[in-house]
C-alpha cells in the first residue's frame, strides 16, 4: 500500500492526490502544467519535498493567495493551488475548496510520516514513482562533496542517539551543521554565521532520525545536498573560494550528564550501589553508572536495614518505559545480597540509558540511573 500516490480516475478528467491512503484533494484541470496528470505530478512531487524537508511531524500549514489563487503551504513548501475548475466540480467556492484541502493535508501528512518511519510503505518519488534502490545524488558540484560528507557524518550522529540524547544535543548538532555550510571554503576571515539556529537544518536533522533505514539510504546525501543550498540561499552565502577541504568536524556530542540516585526517606533501603559483579573478596567490582559497551551483567548491591519481617522489595531495570529485567525479593531484618541482571536478547547491554528502579511493598523507593557506553 502506497504511503503517497496518485490515483487516476478512469471515468472523468481528474486525479486524486493521496496520502497516507486517504484523498487530500481531487484535480479537475492541468492549469499551467497542460494536463491533469502533469500537474499531479507536480502537486505529488511538492509533498515528497514537504515529506523531506519539513517538519510534517507537527505541520505549520498555511492558506493564502499567491498570484490570485488560493494555495496551500507547510512551512516554506508549496504543497497544491486550487483552480476555478476545481471549485466548481465540489461545489464551494475556491476558499473554500482550499480549506478543505489544507485540513485534509493536516490530518495526513504526520500519518504519512509515521509509515515512512515505520518502513511500512514505499515513498514514490515524482509522478507517484516508487523511490530507486540506487541512492539519489546531492545535487552540487564535485568541489561541494567534502560538505556533504561533513552533513551526512551530523546525520549519521543524530541518527545513532536515543530520543533523550537527540533533545539534549539537538541546538549543538544545529548549530554545528550552520556554521559549517556558513564557513564551508570562505576562510577565517568571514566570522561567524548569522544565526545559532536555524528551521531548515532542524527539519533536516529531524527526518533523517524519522525514516526508514532504507529511505536514509537512499536520500541521505539529497538530502544534505538540499539542505546546504536552502541554507546559502536563505543566508546569502556566496560560493566559497577556498581550498576542497572537508570542513572542521563538529565533534562528538558528549551525552548528557547522568542524574545522581536518589532514594525516597523513611525506607529500609540503607545503602544501593551499581557495578558489574563481585571480586574474590566480594567486593563490588567497577561501582557507578557509567559501564562499557557491551557489558554482560549488571549487579545491584543492596544493603536493607531493619527491614520488617518479609519486606518485599522489587528492582526493575528500565531502558525508556521498556522493562529490561525485574526481580522480587523477600528480606527481613538486616541483609546485604548482590543482585545480577542481564539483558534478554544479546550477550550484553546495547549502549543507551538505562535506571535501575526500587520499590519497598510496591511503592517507589529510589532510582539509579546509569548508562551503557556507545561502541567506540
Amino acid at each position: 500500500m502506497l504511503a503517497l500516490s496518485a490515483l487516476v480516475a478512469q471515468a472523468a478528467e481528474y486525479e486524486d492526490i493521496v496520502l497516507a491512503s486517504k484523498v487530500v484533494a481531487r484535480i479537475r484541470t492541468g492549469g499551467k502544467y497542460g494536463s491533469v496528470s502533469q500537474r499531479g505530478a507536480k502537486i505529488n512531487q511538492a509533498m515528497v519535498q514537504a515529506l523531506s524537508y519539513e517538519d510534517c511531524v507537527n505541520p505549520q500549514m498555511s492558506l493564502v493567495q499567491v498570484g490570485g489563487r488560493w494555495t496551500v503551504s507547510v512551512g516554506s513548501t508549496t504543497l497544491i493551488q486550487v483552480y476555478p475548475e476545481d471549485a466548481a466540480a465540489a461545489g464551494l467556492n475556491e476558499k473554500q475548496l482550499a480549506a478543505q484541502w489544507k485540513a485534509g493535508i493536516a490530518t495526513q501528512l504526520p500519518l504519512t510520516v509515521s509509515l515512512v518511519s515505520a518502513g511500512g510503505a514505499a515513498v514514490p518519488d515524482e509522478g507517484g514513482i516508487v523511490l530507486p534502490s540506487e541512492p539519489k545524488p546531492a545535487g552540487l558540484p564535485a568541489e561541494d562533496m567534502p560538505l556533504v560528507a561533513q552533513v551526512v557524518g551530523v546525520f549519521e550522529q543524530a541518527r545513532g542517539m536515543d530520543d533523550a540524547q537527540y533533545e539534549q544535543a539537538r541546538a549543538q548538532l544545529v548549530a554545528g551543521m550552520l556554521n559549517m555550510i556558513w564557513r564551508y571554503r570562505r576562510g577565517p576571515e568571514v566570522g561567524p554565521p548569522p544565526a545559532t539556529t536555524d528551521l531548515t537544518v532542524g527539519n533536516a536533522v529531524r527526518l533523517v532520525r524519522l525514516v526508514s533505514e532504507q529511505r536514509y539510504k537512499i536520500e541521505r546525501d539529497m538530502i544534505a545536498g538540499s539542505t546546504i543550498k536552502r541554507v546559502r540561499k536563505k543566508y546569502n552565502i556566496p560560493r566559497g573560494t577556498g581550498p576542497v577541504t572537508p570542513p572542521p568536524p563538529i565533534g562528538p556530542v558528549a551525552p548528557p550528564p547522568l542524574p545522581r540516585p536518589h532514594f525516597q526517606p523513611g525506607t529500609p533501603i540503607a545503602k544501593a550501589l551499581l557495578g558489574t559483579g563481585l571480586d574474590a573478596d566480594d567486593n563490588l567490582q567497577n561501582a557507578g553508572q557509567n559501564f562499557p559497551h557491551g557489558v554482560p551483567q549488571v549487579m545491584l548491591y543492596l544493603h536493607v536495614r531493619g527491614a520488617p519481617n518479609n519486606t518485599i522489595v522489587g528492582v526493575a531495570i528500565y531502558k525508556g518505559d521498556q522493562v529490561i529485567s525485574r526481580r522480587r525479593l523477600q528480606l527481613s531484618g538486616d541483609r546485604t545480597v548482590g543482585i545480577s541482571f542481564y539483558p534478554q536478547k544479546a550477550e550484553g547491554f546495547a549502549s543507551g540509558d538505562y535506571e535501575c528502579r526500587l520499590s519497598v511493598a510496591d511503592q517507589p523507593a529510589g532510582v539509579i540511573p546509569f548508562r551503557v557506553a556507545a561502541p567506540e
